[in-house]
C-alpha cells in the first residue's frame, strides 16, 4: 500500500453494509451480487468475486421521492425555468419572456433545484414516463402561472393549466402541482405498463427479492438482490423527498443505523437485520430538498460509554443541525442548531464505519461545512471536539466548494505537504470547475497544492480515492446532458499531488448521470440516478469494469435527476 494508511475498522464484526441514497423515489435494502441501488431506503447484498472466493455484503441505498407538495422550497441558486403554449423550446427557458414550448424540453434544461413554472394552457404528456419526470425529478415543476404578469404569481383556479394524456395514477400528485389533469382512457403499451410498474413499486414497502434473469421484482438487475425496501411514506414523518443517506455502527451496542436526510429533517432507522429495517425515530427539520449528513463517535470516559453526534446540512435557510444519538437504541433528539446553512458537510480523520477518530493527537477530525451561506461557499473547517459547540480553525479563500473528501500519505508523497511531520493531511476540494487538492498539515493554515481541471467539464461535483490513496474518481454532474455523453467517470493518477493526471475516462451503458460514489476494497459503489446502483471492479484502478447494477429508476435510464442520490457502502 506504498507507505499509505487506510481507514481503521471497529474490531466487532457484523455484516458490511452500504447506505445508497437516492433521488426520486423511496429507498429499499437489498442483498446484491457486486452491486447496489434502492429506492426510499434499500438494503442489498452484493456478491462479489475476489479471486475465485465470493464475499457476501449488505449494502442500503436511499433515493429521493417525488415531491408533492405544491410551493416545494428551493435552493438560493435555482433557476426559474418558464413554459408557455406560445413558446419555443430553445435556449434555456430562464426568460418569462422568452418561455419553451414543452415541459418534456423544459426539464431537459433545467438543472437539480430549479423550477419548472408553466403558464396556463394545455399540454398533452405523450408518454408514461413525461409524468414520471414532472411527479419524480429532483426539479419542481408547477402548473397554474400566466406569462401576462412573468410567472409571478401561482393561481391556478384562474390560469387552467391542462395536462392530457395523463394515466390516473398520477392524477392527484399532478394536481397538488396546480394542473388540471385529463386522464388517458386508453390502454398503455407494453413499455408503458412496464415504467408505471416500476415507478409504483419505488413508492411502496416491500420484502426483499432475488436478482433472477436480471430482475428483482420490478427492478432491473445484475448481480445484485434485493434484501427489503422502505418507502418514506412508511416513516412516521412522512416527507416528500429524501436526499443523502449515511450509516454507522453503535459501538456501544454494535446495533447498524442507517441516517437518512429527508425532506423535513433526519430520519434514524435501524438496519441490523437488513431484511427487517424499522424507525428509531426522527430530528425534525426546516423543508428542503437537500440534507446531507456525517456522524463522529468518541468514547466518554467520565460515563463509560459510547456518544455519536450527527452532522446535518441543509439548504434554504434550514441551518446547520447537531443531531444527539447518544441515547440510541431508545431515542434521538436535537443537540443544536448552528447559526449557518450549507449545501454539504464531511468529517476528516475518521473510521467510516463507526465515526472514530483515527488519531486524535496528530489528525484531529474536522467538520468541512461547504457550500455555506458565508464567504461564497467556500469551505469552513470546524474543530469537533466538543460536537454541541463547534469552533471554526480555517476558512478557505477560493470560492464555493461544493463537496469534499479527504486522506492522510505517509508515503513519499509526504514531501508535498510543507508542514510535513511524516504525514500529510491532504482535503479533495471539488468545487464546480475544478478539483483542489489541499495540504491540511496545519489545519489552521491550509495550502493550496493544485488545481486540475479536464475537457467537458460541466459541473465538478464529487469524487473519492482508492484504499492506496494512488487514484482518485471524479464525477460530473452536467457533462453527460451538456456535452451529450453516457455516463462518464474519470480516473486521475495522484503520483504526484500537485500535478494530477488524468488516466481513464470510464464510460456507461447509457445516458444516465454519476452522482456519488465511494470505494470499498477493488469495489466502486456510484449512485448513477436514473441507472440506480453501479459498481466497479477497480483493481486496476486505471481500467474500471461494470460488475452489477440495480436499476431503482425503471422507467427511464436518461439524464435527469431521478433515481439514486448516492451509496454508503462502510458497515461491517
Amino acid at each position: 500500500m506504498d507507505g499509505w494508511q487506510p481507514p481503521s475498522t471497529n474490531a466487532a464484526a457484523v455484516t458490511r453494509q452500504a447506505l445508497i441514497r437516492g433521488s426520486t423515489y423511496p429507498v429499499p435494502l437489498a442483498r446484491m451480487a457486486g452491486c447496489v441501488a434502492g429506492a426510499d431506503l434499500l438494503t442489498f447484498v452484493p456478491h462479489q468475486r475476489v479471486a475465485g472466493i465470493l464475499v457476501t455484503r449488505a449494502v442500503i441505498i436511499a433515493m429521493l421521492v417525488p415531491v408533492l407538495l405544491a410551493d416545494a422550497a428551493r435552493g438560493d441558486d435555482a433557476i426559474p425555468r418558464y413554459v408557455a403554449q406560445q413558446g419555443d423550446d430553445r435556449g434555456d427557458c430562464s426568460l418569462p419572456v422568452r418561455p419553451c414550448r414543452t415541459i418534456r424540453y423544459a426539464l431537459s434544461v433545467a438543472g437539480k433545484g430549479d423550477q419548472v413554472r408553466v403558464a396556463r394552457g394545455t399540454y398533452p404528456l405523450a408518454e408514461v414516463l413525461d409524468a414520471i419526470e414532472v411527479v419524480g425529478s429532483a426539479v419542481d415543476v408547477q402548473g397554474g402561472f400566466d406569462r401576462f404578469d412573468h410567472f409571478l404569481r401561482q393561481a391556478p383556479a384562474a390560469n387552467r393549466t391542462t395536462l392530457t394524456g395523463v394515466p390516473v395514477a398520477f392524477r392527484d400528485a399532478l394536481a397538488a402541482r396546480g394542473f388540471q389533469v385529463v386522464v388517458d382512457r386508453k390502454g398503455l403499451d407494453a413499455a408503458g405498463r412496464e415504467a408505471l410498474t416500476g415507478f409504483q413499486a419505488s413508492r411502496t414497502s416491500s420484502a426483499g427479492a432475488d436478482c433472477v434473469a436480471n430482475r428483482a421484482s420490478a427492478y432491473a438487475c445484475d448481480n445484485i438482490d434485493l434484501l427489503s425496501h422502505v418507502a418514506l411514506s412508511d416513516l412516521s414523518s412522512e416527507p416528500a423527498v429524501a436526499a443523502d443517506v449515511w450509516g454507522f455502527v453503535d459501538l456501544n451496542t454494535e446495533r447498524e443505523y442507517a441516517l437518512l436526510g429527508v425532506q423535513n429533517g433526519l430520519a434514524v432507522i435501524d438496519v441490523t437485520d437488513p431484511a427487517a429495517p424499522f424507525e428509531v425515530g426522527t430530528v425534525p427539520g426546516a423543508v428542503s430538498g437537500w440534507r446531507d449528513v456525517k456522524i463522529t463517535q468518541r468514547y466518554d470516559d467520565s460515563a463509560h460509554r459510547w456518544r455519536t453526534y450527527a452532522y446535518v446540512s441543509t439548504e434554504y435557510g434550514g441551518r446547520l443541525v447537531v443531531a444527539d444519538l447518544t441515547e440510541l437504541p431508545n431515542r434521538v433528539r436535537l443537540g443544536r442548531r448552528s447559526d449557518t446553512s450549507a449545501h454539504n458537510v464531511y468529517v476528516s480523520n475518521v473510521d467510516y464505519t463507526t465515526g472514530v477518530p483515527l488519531d486524535e493527537s496528530r489528525t484531529p477530525p474536522l467538520l468541512q461545512v461547504l457550500g455555506s451561506a458565508f464567504n461564497r461557499g467556500a469551505f469552513r473547517s470546524f474543530d469537533t471536539t466538543d460536537p454541541l459547540n463547534l469552533a471554526e480553525v480555517a476558512v478557505s479563500r477560493r470560492g464555493y466548494s461544493h463537496d469534499a473528501t479527504s486522506m492522510l500519505v505517509v508515503d513519499d508523497r509526504a514531501s508535498a505537504c510543507k508542514a510535513n511531520a511524516g504525514t500529510c493531511e491532504v482535503l479533495l476540494d471539488f468545487n464546480e470547475s475544478h478539483i483542489e487538492i489541499w495540504d491540511f498539515s496545519d489545519q489552521h493554515a491550509p495550502e493550496l497544492l493544485s488545481s486540475t481541471t479536464y475537457e467537458n467539464a460541466g459541473y465538478v461535483h464529487s469524487g473519492w480515492w482508492t484504499e492506496d490513496g494512488r487514484h482518485l474518481f471524479v464525477h460530473d454532474e452536467f457533462d453527460e446532458s451538456d456535452a451529450d455523453l453516457d455516463t462518464t467517470v474519470r480516473v486521475f493518477d495522484l503520483a504526484d499531488l500537485t500535478d494530477p493526471r488524468l488516466v481513464k475516462v470510464w464510460t456507461g451503458p447509457t445516458a444516465a448521470i454519476d452522482h456519488n460514489g465511494y470505494v470499498r476494497g477493488n469495489r466502486y459503489f456510484m449512485s448513477n440516478y436514473t441507472r440506480g446502483l453501479t459498481i466497479l471492479d477497480i483493481t486496476d484502478p486505471a481500467d474500471p469494469s461494470a460488475v452489477g447494477y440495480f436499476d431503482t429508476h425503471p422507467s427511464s435510464d436518461n439524464a435527469s435527476f431521478s433515481g439514486a442520490w448516492g451509496a454508503y457502502p462502510f458497515l461491517p
